[in-house]
């Protein structure tokens, strides 16, 4: 994937429902009548049925807020679902055999992070389960299609309509990321206080109160973190640019490789060394900006 491995981490946390969560399955139920017209999507987990949420889901949410955020600062983000206007049809069709190195210079904010059909992303997320030995409840309810002309309910057959929701339960959650800046580490922080804050859902029905989720106990929340360079000074995290340094933390090193463990959301914070938006800010302009994507274009 890259040319030279330099950093790596993983970031480990909890989030628990704080209301009603629904991640459709996508497949109809009408065969069978006794199920809902909405289910929840289930896996098999340690030979069991179980509901998850899936890692592509919460991507999917993480990039949306990435994505605008970086725009309220200023930085440009391509088009993803729009042809020739999203960084990998545009770094493709150009049909230069760009490297890694400049394909990355050439991407927007967003797909630097997350990737494009042109470029590996530089974060996963993986599925999420429940937690062990934790409460798991699901839960039923109704709905009706809306007429969109009159405000009303809908009267004719098939208006009324059931979703299975998740009304308690608490998961585990993954985050792996490799060749990383300190910003887009603390980026990602940033999105899961949001969601703990309510501004950013998780699922489908957002708009009707669906989606809620809280951080499980943040100070539990952990990250695992290695850097791949002997030479280097030891007592500070690092990005995958050199000059990109955060605070001062404890190492335990061993061969070429430096690693640290950090527990605890505030901790992981100030040791990315951005205990005010200034800082990000000035950490995010360092970063040399030439998207091939322009705004409007």
């Amino acid at each position: 994937m890259f040319k030279k491995l330099v950093n790596e981490a993983t970031l480990h946390f909890a989030m628990r429902t704080e209301g009603p969560v629904l991640v459709n399955e996508g497949t109809g139920s009408k065969i069978d009548p006794t199920l809902p017209d909405m289910s929840f999507v289930r896996c098999k987990r340690n030979g069991e049925d179980t509901v998850y949420l899936p890692g592509s889901s919460i991507k999917g949410v993480f990039r949306t807020r990435y994505e605008q955020l970086m725009r309220a600062f200023g930085k440009p983000v391509c088009e993803l679902s729009t042809k020739d206007k999203n960084c990998g049809d545009l770094i493709r069709n150009k049909k230069i055999a760009l490297d890694g190195s400049t394909r990355y210079k050439k991407s927007c904010a967003a797909c630097r992070f997350f990737g494009s059909t042109s470029l590996a992303g530089r974060v996963c997320f993986s599925d999420a389960y429940p937690v062990q030995n934790m409460k798991l409840e699901m839960g039923m309810r109704n709905g009706v299609s809306i007429n969109r002309i009159t405000g009303a309910a809908q009267t004719q057959t098939g208006a009324l309509f059931n979703i299975e929701t998740l009304e308690i339960g608490t998961f585990d959650f993954n985050i792996r990321m490799v060749n990383f800046s300190l910003y887009q580490l603390y980026m990602l922080i940033w999105i899961l206080q949001d969601i703990d804050d309510g501004l950013v859902t998780i699922g489908m029905g957002g708009s009707r109160g669906n989606g809620q989720m809280r951080i499980h106990e943040a100070e539990n929340m952990k990250l695992s973190y290695r850097f791949y360079d002997a030479t280097s000074d030891i007592g500070r995290l690092r990005g995958y640019n050199i000059n990109d340094l955060g605070s001062i933390v404890e190492y335990d090193p061993f061969a070429f490789v430096h690693k640290t463990k950090l527990t605890g959301m505030m901790n992981i914070i100030k040791a990315i060394g951005y205990e005010n938006t200034d800082a990000l800010c000035k950490a995010i302009r360092s970063e040399p900006w030439d998207c091939i994507y322009k705004s409007g274009k």
